[in-house]
Order: structure tokens, then C-alpha cells, then sequence
């Protein structure tokens, strides 16, 4: 019996917090930064890039170089 009460408990103790509200995402842009970029063999030859940092909820996620585009309200896309 405390088995399957168990079993009971913790089952429904799962399955409550998978039906819980997602929490929104907030996405901020850092600042344009310029860096040098080294591409191909031939070191010699550095190409200037502007980037930015992209924060999703306060923490660094990846660094973009162009200009984000919506496609809807509700996503966008960036390179």
C-alpha cells in the first residue's frame, strides 16, 4: 500500500509541474562591437566585423552579426 502511494504521489507530483505555464523569455541586444576577422590560410589579411551580444534572460547566449528580422510578432530570425 505505501507503495503504490508513492508511486501515486509522485506521479501526480510530475505531472502537475508539466502542465505549468511557461515563463517568457526576455531578449536584449549588447552593443556593437568591432572585431577582426582571420579567414582562410593567409593570416595577413583581417576583415573588420561589427557584432553584438544577444542576452536571453541576463545571460550571454551567442554573438550576432547582422540585424534581426520578425517574421511574426513573436519570433524573429538573426545571423
Amino acid at each position: 500500500m505505501r507503495l503504490l502511494f508513492r508511486v501515486t504521489f509522485s506521479f501526480v507530483l510530475v505531472a502537475g509541474s508539466a502542465f505549468a505555464a511557461s515563463k517568457p523569455h526576455a531578449i536584449t541586444w549588447g552593443k556593437w562591437t568591432s572585431v577582426k576577422w582571420f579567414s582562410g590560410p593567409d593570416e595577413s589579411k583581417a576583415v573588420n566585423l561589427k557584432v553584438r551580444a544577444l542576452y536571453v534572460d541576463g545571460r550571454l547566449r551567442d554573438f550576432t552579426f547582422g540585424p534581426p528580422h520578425e517574421v511574426t510578432d513573436r519570433l524573429f530570425v538573426v545571423r
